[in-house]
């Protein structure tokens, strides 16, 4: 009786799955840019995913699929580099169609360093260690279908205690989120507003 009655279950579960139709939804996913140029030389993989989470929270699936490619960043690095290229919305629109993007985020990275500086004369009684962090780097994201360019200058070097600093790797990330997070008008998220 137990045979019979597990058989029976079975066989309802098998065809309740086979009769219910599939639930699909095409979305169409808009490609999203996403090009980092190290000048400086000190992007490693923790700081490119800390560059990319951003972009990713704003821009993400199913509705966006961001896009990284060398041939992209070659051609990106080649129109921004050149002798007395400044970053416009007409190259950053030239740029979006030709690599067929809707949505491009650059992030040019100058310097980014924290260096650890004693203290020389401390009459206070203070932390005997101090941190110099430099942060240089512009963030652009342009967006095809609202013709808009957005660019954040990030220019910071401060001497601070040991313990009360923000890494430049957040700086970067915190006002990269805030940049795409004004494009797509959502609230800003994380960081100090």
């Amino acid at each position: 009786m137990k045979k019979i009655f597990f058989m029976l279950t079975m066989l309802c579960l098998l065809m309740v799955g086979i009769a219910t139709p599939s639930a699909y939804a095409d979305f169409p996913e808009r490609p999203v840019g996403l090009v980092v140029l190290d000048y400086g030389r000190n992007i490693d993989t923790a700081f490119y995913k800390d560059i990319k989470a951003p972009v990713r929270w704003a821009y993400h699936f199913p509705y966006y699929k961001i896009v990284e490619n060398d041939a992209m960043s070659d051609e990106v690095a080649r129109a921004v580099n050149q002798k007395g290229a400044k970053v416009t919305p007409e190259l950053m629109q030239a740029l979006a169609n030709q690599n067929k993007v809707d949505v491009l985020v650059l992030a040019q990275i100058y310097e980014t360093s924290e260096e650890i500086v004693p203290r020389m004369f401390d009459r206070f009684g203070g932390p005997s260690m101090l941190v110099r962090v430099t942060c240089f780097a512009d963030l652009y994201c342009y967006r095809v279908d609202k013709n808009k360019l957005l660019k954040k200058r990030l220019r910071d070097r401060y001497l601070t205690d040991n313990n009360a600093y923000e890494k430049p790797q957040d700086t970067v990330k915190w006002q990269l989120s805030k940049l795409v997070n004004t494009m797509e008008g959502r609230p800003i998220i994380g960081g100090d507003n």
